[in-house]
């Protein structure tokens, strides 16, 4: 193989490892959350939250509540 031959193969490999590296793929939903025109938006990969919505649900309650007994309350 000649030098530049290597040189291309190698920047040709180098530029598709450093592209591999580069983000999330689809599908993603973008979100604009502030005014028009002031680049304030929100990015989520769609998958990911399907994957952290059980982490994020209320936990259940310790233990079992007393019912209200009319004590004092606070004013």
């Amino acid at each position: 193989m000649s030098t530049s031959l290597k040189f291309a193969v190698i920047g040709l490999a180098a530029g598709a490892t450093a592209l591999a590296g580069c983000g999330e793929r689809p599908p993603m939903k973008s979100e604009q959350l502030g005014y028009r025109g002031t680049g304030q938006q929100q990015v989520n990969n769609l998958r990911l939250q399907a994957a952290l919505r059980p982490d994020n649900l209320i936990p259940a309650t310790p233990y079992a509540l007393d019912p209200d007994a009319g004590g004092e309350r606070a004013n």
